[in-house]
């Protein structure tokens, strides 16, 4: 967008949507891992809080899909992948590979949704918004 110099609508709602669908995987990779752990295994040990923040990735990416606006979900969007990593990235259970590969992408997937929520504001629109036909 920044490079074709207009905020692209389509793109940046195909964009949340494929950051909704990482955000639900992610609370799906917790469930599988809290559906295989080993019993007695303290740090990731089966319970309700857990298996409840396993589904509310998927909640948060709903919500974010819901919100009227593309650039407000973007940011719903990438609050609920912070948290999920803030919460995955304390999980010693998980692999020192896992949750370094999900900083990292976690680090890019929000870094691109805050440059398209950025330029949702900055960058005029090839197309009519709904806002132009009230003036």
């Amino acid at each position: 967008m920044y490079n074709a110099g207009f905020f692209l609508p389509a793109v940046a709602a195909a964009q949340l949507a494929y950051a909704a669908t990482i955000l639900s995987f992610l609370g799906g990779v917790r469930w599988g891992a809290l559906v295989t752990a080993v019993p007695g295994d303290p740090d990731l040990a089966p319970s309700w809080a857990q298996f409840s923040w396993s589904v509310a990735p998927s909640l948060v990416a709903w919500g974010a899909l819901l919100v009227p606006s593309v650039a407000a979900g973007q940011l719903v969007c990438g609050a609920g992948l912070v948290a999920a990593a803030a919460v995955d990235l304390q999980q010693r259970s998980f692999p020192a590979w896992f949750r370094g590969l999900r900083f990292l992408l976690t680090f890019f997937a929000v870094l691109s949704l805050l440059a398209s929520t950025v330029c949702s504001y900055t960058l005029g629109s090839l197309f009519p918004q709904h806002s132009d036909y009230l003036s």
